[in-house]
């Protein structure tokens, strides 16, 4: 009986947002036949010279917006799927407590200071953040597609993480190649952590693959990569690169301190999400 009241919800809730997602409809093959970077926010990054992949276009995610070369990407798009994340409140997920949410503020602030990328969040935070570049994905109780999945306007069922989210926005768009960089759980051994966060974690050799009906389907349909530190890294489903082959420049390691502003350090070790942002963490 939960099922079908839900159902019927949902079914009210998409009928009652059409024209909200039908504005999504101006990005559908927007790039047909370009290539593009999708960036996630992996420790890798922290080995990397960004810059170096300005080159094309990105769609971003997370905190990517904290990186000190940040506006040196040519970030056009960039994705936040959390739902019901941009209220003054909110479940923290690691606490599970009900808190003021300071991360949500952070993101925010970064938003309007980037305001000439083009968002998109989680239909959800329809009343928590509005404006001409935010753009809204209806996510409710849909069953993985590749095909009806992907469409902007419709019941888009590629949220269960901000790699997939990206990649099905890159598809939409009508992107043929695609280089991920900084999402390590597209590799093995797996890089634990993320770039703002300091120091460096052992490797995770154990054999799963993340998202993995997602990176099967787009993998049959455009060109995928993602960019390693070196060829220790093997890609799970997708084509691997590691950085010096396609930079034709060594690594060079920056600390979360070196690329990071202290400000926005401080401010994450105070959203309670469990991040180890300093050494004695």
């Amino acid at each position: 009986m939960s099922f079908l009241r839900n159902n019927l919800s949902n079914k009210i809730l998409f009928e009652a947002t059409k024209n909200i997602l039908t504005r999504n409809e101006r990005f559908r093959d927007i790039h047909k036949g370009e290539s593009c970077y999708i960036f996630g926010n992996g420790a890798s990054i922290k080995y990397f010279d960004i810059e170096q992949f300005n080159d094309r276009i990105t769609i971003g995610c997370g905190l990517l917006f904290l990186h000190k070369d940040f506006k040196k990407l040519n970030t056009k798009y960039y994705y936040t799927g959390h739902p019901f994340f941009y209220y003054p409140y909110w479940t923290n997920p690691y606490s599970k407590s009900f808190e003021r949410n300071t991360l949500g503020s952070i993101y925010k602030s970064n938003i309007f200071e980037h305001r000439d990328i083009e968002y998109f969040v989680s239909l959800t935070n329809y009343l928590g953040l509005r404006g001409k570049n935010i753009n809204y994905l209806y996510h409710y109780d849909k069953v993985f597609t590749i095909k009806e999945g992907s469409d902007l306007t419709g019941k888009y069922t590629f949220m269960d993480s901000a790699l997939t989210g990206m990649l099905g926005i890159a598809v939409y768009m009508g992107f043929e190649t695609i280089t991920l960089v900084g999402c390590d759980y597209a590799s093995t051994p797996k890089m634990s952590g993320h770039f703002y966060e300091y120091g460096k974690r052992k490797l995770n050799d154990k054999k799963f693959i993340y998202s993995e009906k997602p990176l099967l389907a787009i993998n049959e349909c455009v060109n995928l990569r993602t960019v390693t530190i070196n060829d220790d890294f093997t890609g799970d489903i997708v084509n691997e690169i590691d950085y010096k082959t396609l930079m034709k420049q060594e690594l060079n390691y920056s600390e979360n301190n070196e690329i990071i502003d202290s400000s926005a350090l401080i401010a994450l070790d105070k959203t309670n999400m469990n991040y180890r942002i300093f050494s004695e963490k």
